[in-house]
């Protein structure tokens, strides 16, 4: 699963938005995960959800921006998260924070 965290003045930005983080993530066949919805905490950020079923390992994704990703999970619960840093981008510009997580499904 990936989650993203971006800018987004409206709902109908965050629409808008939805399909080009799609298209960043074709090669890892992504599928919308939910609806776009506001952040409760930051209102200025709405939060995507997909499920990528081509991620065979966290450095095929994490490979798509270089700087920001740290590991934070463990043995039972596998996951990346990345923060934005100047000079770097991760699937988009208002992308400000991500997850790349794994579980059973």
């Amino acid at each position: 699963m990936v989650r993203v965290f971006a800018r987004c003045a409206s709902d109908n930005a965050a629409s808008r938005l939805e399909p080009e983080l799609l298209q960043a993530l074709s090669a890892f066949r992504a599928t919308r995960h939910g609806a776009p919805k506001r952040y409760w905490k930051m209102q200025e950020l709405y939060e995507f959800s997909f499920a990528a079923a081509g991620i065979d390992k966290f450095a095929d994704i994490t490979a798509l921006c270089s700087n920001g990703w740290t590991d934070a999970g463990d043995d039972d619960d596998p996951s990346w998260v990345w923060n934005v840093e100047p000079g770097a981008t991760f699937l988009h510009a208002e992308a400000v924070w991500a997850e790349v997580l794994t579980f059973d499904a």
